[in-house]
């Protein structure tokens, strides 16, 4: 029994009793209602949710203390401004050499999150458990810094949510609880799926897949086995299914050949574009290369997913421009976002290469204030060597030049004035008014 039709027989079995599909993320959860409903079949009550969302729900109806949830993009930022104080402070000492960016606070706050749904604490935390123990002395450090800044804030991350719930849980005989099979959870998710699912749960079968080890896991983890299909032989061929498999296997140098071959495949078999489902294993880089390739041949392709906003004019303005203020508008970004051809220059500006070259002679580096004083500076120069030039063709190449330096220098005293300054915090306000500056007048 496939996976549809062992939902449909549990829908047809408790037809108005709620039933709660337990998945990793929304994703499948959609994926696996859709395909169902698109079968034909229907259903009452049948609810998809994250173990996060019935954490969530059991909080919000039973603490009565207030609390905010922290999202992710805030917990990043949170976790920047902990590393950054504590590596001022000297704390560190794994972490001395390391420099506080924002992919740094990223992959720290992925750490502090992973430890904290583990069951850690900085209470239960032991140092020695590290193989370096003044890295388990920073880690502790962190985390307690961490905790410490919720608790002030009044924030809770998704430990704190589960523990909350937890302390109200109760087991739910009244719901049909049915499992994503491979279900992905925590030690804290998994606790406190233990106190909810009443004695008998139902688990969504796979597709069973042969000539492979497949390590055991809990119960609440597992995979329920369902029949085998055609695609269930890809690793043990020598016992596949005889005369029910039309399966293909090939071997190409990159990605970009095993997309075209999958594509020449389509189209000697005459298939209908939109009866073929490309799968791959990963985002990148066959978005990029399916992506590519439409562009370039028209194909109408359409991504489950999406397709990075990079891939736009817009969203790589938009890149460019961050890209820009983080790097304190330094000259070597601003010549990358010249060289992106995102940018539109009014008539009468220098070309870009000339624009390039200014710039770089003027030696500007980085920062507003040095664009403006630098440009001055150049165009001081400029005029000092046309007070003692006697050659005509040479008057008129400075004069030129002065008036290239001057519409510079006007420029960038214009959009300077829109664009905020940039440091350990930036005000969100002026940041999209920058935004719509650059969208409006240069894009």
């Amino acid at each position: 029994m496939d996976t549809l039709e062992y939902l449909k027989e549990l829908c047809t079995n408790f037809p108005f009793q709620e039933k709660i599909l337990i998945v990793d993320s929304y994703a499948i959860g959609e994926q696996i209602i859709s395909n169902y409903t698109r079968a034909g079949n229907q259903s009452i009550n049948l609810k998809k949710k994250t173990v996060r969302d019935l954490g969530r729900e059991l909080v919000e109806r039973n603490v009565e203390k207030p609390f905010d949830y922290l999202e992710q993009t805030v917990g990043v930022q949170l976790l920047y401004s902990i590393l950054k104080k504590l590596k001022d402070e000297g704390v560190f000492q794994y972490f001395t050499d390391f420099e506080v960016t924002l992919s740094f606070s990223r992959a720290m706050y992925e750490n502090v999150k992973l430890f904290r749904l583990s069951g850690f604490t900085y209470g239960n935390l032991q140092e020695e458990a590290f193989i370096s123990v003044e890295k388990g002395k920073d880690m502790r450090q962190i985390i307690k810094k961490y905790e410490d800044t919720l608790a002030v804030l009044n924030l809770m991350d998704e430990a704190d949510l589960l523990r909350e719930a937890m302390k109200v849980a109760k087991r739910n005989d009244n719901v049909v609880f049915i499992l994503q099979s491979n279900l992905s959870v925590s030690f804290l998710e998994n606790e406190l799926l233990r106190i909810i699912l009443p004695v008998f749960t139902y688990k969504l079968p796979l597709r069973k897949v042969l000539g492979v080890p497949i390590p055991e896991k809990t119960t609440i983890r597992s995979i329920s086995w369902g029949s085998p299909s055609p695609y269930s032989f890809l690793y043990d061929l020598e016992n596949r299914m005889e005369n029910k498999s039309d399966i293909t296997l090939l071997s190409a140098t990159t990605e970009e050949i095993e997309v075209k071959a999958v594509l020449q495949r389509v189209k000697e078999n005459k298939s209908k574009l939109d009866d073929c489902v490309l799968y791959y294993t990963t985002r990148h880089p066959y978005v990029t290369t399916l992506y590519q390739i439409a562009e370039k041949t028209g194909l109408p392709i359409s991504f489950g997913e999406g397709v990075p906003i990079t891939y736009t004019r817009t969203g790589q303005l938009v890149k460019f421009l961050l890209e820009w203020m983080r790097d304190e508008y330094s000259v070597t970004a601003f010549i990358e976002m010249i060289n992106g051809g995102v940018l539109e220059l009014e008539e009468g500006a220098p070309s870009k290469f000339l624009i390039i070259k200014l710039l770089r002679d003027a030696q500007i580096g980085w920062n507003k204030s040095r664009y403006i004083t630098q440009l001055e500076a150049a165009q001081s120069r400029i005029k000092d060597k046309l007070t003692t030039a006697d050659n005509d063709n040479y008057k008129e190449y400075l004069v030129n030049r002065l008036h290239q330096l001057s519409w510079l220098h006007q420029w960038f005293s214009r959009i300077f004035k829109k664009l905020p300054n940039v440091g350990e915090m930036v005000n969100t306000k002026e940041l999209m008014s920058a935004v719509q500056y650059f969208f409006t007048k240069l894009f």
